[in-house]
C-alpha cells in the first residue's frame, strides 16, 4: 500500500502536521485516485486504538446506555449542521445483531470545549470514551487543517483559504467524528453494508479499520486502501463541498463498505464540514497567488486560483443547498 509519510511539527504553543512533497502532488494524486493514504506517526497510534477499545466497550452496553445518547432523528436534516449527532442502529434482513453508529461532535462550552452528546449514563458505563474521541479529534483536526492548507496552496491560495471556513480557535465545530460497528455477513459472497455514496464534506479522514471494508472507486475499478494498512494509516479523500469549490478539479470521491466476513467491523471516519455561516472569502488571496506561479515560472497541472471565484462571498449553508439540490 502506498502511503505518505506525517511528521509532527510543533509551532509556537501549538503543533500540525508536516506531509512530506509539496501540496500539488498532494492534490495531483487526490484527483487522479480519488484519495491518498496518509500514514500518522507512531506516538499518535494509543489515541487511536483507545478510541477503538473505548467504542468497542459502548457497544457491547446495554440499550439503556445507548439510548441516553439516541440520535434525534426528528431534526432537520437539511442543514449543515445537521442533527444526526448521536447513536442510531440499523438491522438488516438475514443478520442476527444490527449496525451501529456514534456521532460525536465538539462543540463550545463556557471556560473550553467538549465532545458530545455524552450522558451521565455513558460516562458511568464507558468512562474513557468522551477522553478517547476528544484525543482522536485533536489529532484529526490538525491532519484535517494541514491537508486543506497545502490543497489550497496549490491552487495559489493562502493555507487560511479552505481552512478558514472550517476553524474556530484552532477546533472544528462542524465536523463530525462518526464511530460505526457494522455486523458479520451471514452470506458467502461479497456483501455491501453500505452502498456507493460520496460525503457532503469539505474533505473525509478514515482511520483504516483492522477488518478491511472500505472500497473507493478508482481508476474505474474498486480498490481497497485498508488493505495492508496499520492502525496509523488514515485514507484522505474529497468531499462534494471541495467539488463546488475546485469546479470538478477534484471530484468527490465515491465509495462504499463491504460488509466483513467473520469478526465485526469498526471504523472511524472523521466528517470535515464547515461552519454553516462561514462565507468563502479567496479573493484576498489572488493576487498574491497570482504573482506566487507566476515566479515560478513552470507548467502547472492544478489549474490558478481563479478556478475558485464562482464560489465567492457565498456561505458554506448556500454550498450544502447547492450540492443536495436545494
Amino acid at each position: 500500500m502506498d502511503h505518505i509519510e506525517l511528521i509532527k511539527r510543533q509551532k509556537g504553543d501549538t503543533w500540525d502536521y508536516s506531509v512530506a512533497g509539496c501540496g500539488e502532488s498532494l492534490t495531483l494524486r487526490m484527483r487522479e485516485d480519488g484519495y491518498v493514504v496518509l500514514r500518522l506517526p507512531e506516538e499518535d497510534a494509543a489515541h487511536l486504538q483507545a478510541l477503538y477499545d473505548n467504542f468497542a466497550q459502548f457497544t457491547s452496553c446495554d440499550e439503556a446506555v445507548k439510548a441516553s445518547v439516541a440520535a434525534d432523528e426528528g431534526q432537520k436534516a437539511d442543514h449543515l449542521s445537521r442533527g444526526d449527532l448521536g447513536y442510531r442502529s440499523a438491522m438488516g434482513r438475514a443478520r442476527s445483531s444490527p449496525d451501529e453508529f456514534l456521532d460525536l461532535r465538539e462543540q463550545p462550552v463556557p471556560g473550553g470545549w467538549e465532545v458530545g452528546p455524552c450522558s451521565p449514563q455513558v460516562h458511568r458505563a464507558v468512562p474513557g470514551l468522551e477522553r478517547a474521541a476528544t484525543g482522536v479529534i485533536t489529532v484529526l483536526s490538525r491532519l484535517g487543517a494541514s491537508v486543506m492548507a497545502l490543497l489550497a496552496s496549490s491552487f495559489g491560495l493562502d493555507g487560511d483559504a479552505f481552512t478558514s471556513v472550517v476553524l474556530q480557535d484552532g477546533h472544528m465545530p462542524g465536523a463530525c467524528l462518526r464511530m460505526c460497528c457494522y455486523s458479520p455477513s451471514q452470506h458467502t459472497d461479497e456483501e455491501v453494508a453500505f452502498t456507493e455514496h460520496t460525503d457532503t464534506t469539505l474533505l473525509t479522514l478514515a482511520l483504516c479499520s483492522p477488518v478491511p471494508g472500505l472500497q473507493v472507486r478508482a481508476r474505474g475499478e474498486w480498490v481497497c486502501p485498508e488493505a495492508g494498512a496499520t492502525i496509523c494509516d488514515v485514507v484522505a479523500f474529497p468531499g462534494e463541498f471541495l467539488e463546488i469549490l475546485t469546479k470538478g478539479f477534484l471530484r468527490a470521491a465515491l465509495h462504499r463498505v463491504v460488509r466483513p466476513s467473520v469478526d465485526a467491523r469498526y471504523s472511524i471516519p472523521f466528517l470535515i464540514r464547515a461552519k454553516p455561516n462561514a462565507i468563502v472569502n479567496t479573493r484576498p488571496y489572488i493576487e498574491e497567488g497570482n504573482r506566487l506561479r507566476d515566479s515560478q515560472n513552470a507548467k502547472k497541472k492544478v489549474p490558478g486560483p481563479r478556478n475558485i471565484l464562482d464560489c465567492e462571498n457565498k456561505t458554506m449553508q448556500w454550498l450544502w443547498n447547492y450540492a443536495n439540490g436545494w
